[in-house]
């Protein structure tokens, strides 16, 4: 019997992303480690997922559309890991068919979606793992030596740096809080 393939070169992935329902927002993060260099990107999500798992799943698709650009890679070479705090964003989504054989709609969007932007970016390297991080630790039990817990703790830290830098862009800052007031407070 033939043993499997060894894939000696490996890209690990790690993301989170954060969304608001609010303010219609989404942010993403992923730190990327190739065998010849680590990228740390962030940013807003160019649109506003309806829930956590989609923002999680667009926040994968943006690193795996990095790492698909990056010139000098023989994707079949490599191994991929991708890490995520989230599980329902890590497996595939499922379109159950009901009695009258169509599908909800909102599963085949997902579904769809999935098969749009990730499936084709996985299938280009020779070895995929999905594999979930624990996230939001207490620091007490957060374990330094593990690189995934740490690759976990930077995207988190930045998807919440860029909630609240938005959140401060939307409220409208008044020069004087006191002024601005005028009108509610009786003197």
């Amino acid at each position: 019997m033939a043993e499997p393939p060894k894939y000696p070169l490996t890209i690990t992935i790690c993301t989170d992303a954060g969304f608001s329902r609010q303010r219609a927002l989404g942010v993403w993060a992923a730190y990327i480690r190739t065998p010849a260099r680590r990228i740390k990107t962030s940013g807003l999500l160019k649109q506003a997922p309806r829930e956590s798992t989609e923002a999680e799943r667009m926040a994968i698709a943006n690193a795996l559309h990095i790492v698909a650009r990056m010139v000098g890679l023989e994707l079949k070479k490599h191994k991929l890991i991708i890490y995520c705090d989230s599980k329902n964003a890590l497996a595939k989504p499922r379109v159950k068919v009901t009695e009258n054989s169509r599908y909800h709609a909102s599963q085949k969007a997902r579904y769809d979606w999935y098969m749009l932007h990730i499936e084709p970016h996985l299938a280009l390297f020779g070895q995929t793992e999905m594999r979930w991080v624990r996230g939001h630790l207490a620091e007490s039990k957060w374990d330094d030596t593990s690189q995934r817990n740490w690759m976990n703790r930077w995207c988190d830290l930045q998807c919440r740096k860029l909630m609240r830098e938005q959140a401060s862009l939307a409220k409208p800052q008044h020069p004087n809080p006191i002024r601005g007031l005028e009108g509610i407070i009786k003197p």
